[in-house]
């Protein structure tokens, strides 16, 4: 049900409505709190990326290690 509104109480509204300031501190607080939250992912996407490459590098070096071993053991061509 959509009650219509008489013109005195459309006249409060307008007058309330053009008394009304914006409130400017709210939009700040959720200005820097989208900021801090955007930093917060970016912090945690950085971590996560450079632990995989971490990972990554520590495999890539203990087969390169795995690798010097079995060459130490047996020469690729042969003994001389």
């Amino acid at each position: 049900m959509n009650p219509t509104l008489t013109k005195s109480s459309a006249a409060f509204v307008q007058t309330a409505a053009r008394k009304m300031k914006p409130n400017r501190h709210l939009a700040v607080i959720a200005a820097t709190g989208d900021i801090k939250m955007i930093i917060f992912m970016l912090a945690a996407a950085m971590t996560i990326a450079m632990l995989i490459a971490t990972v990554f590098g520590i495999h890539h070096e203990a087969q390169s290690v795995r690798m010097r071993d079995s060459y130490d053991r047996f020469p690729p061509f042969g003994t001389r």
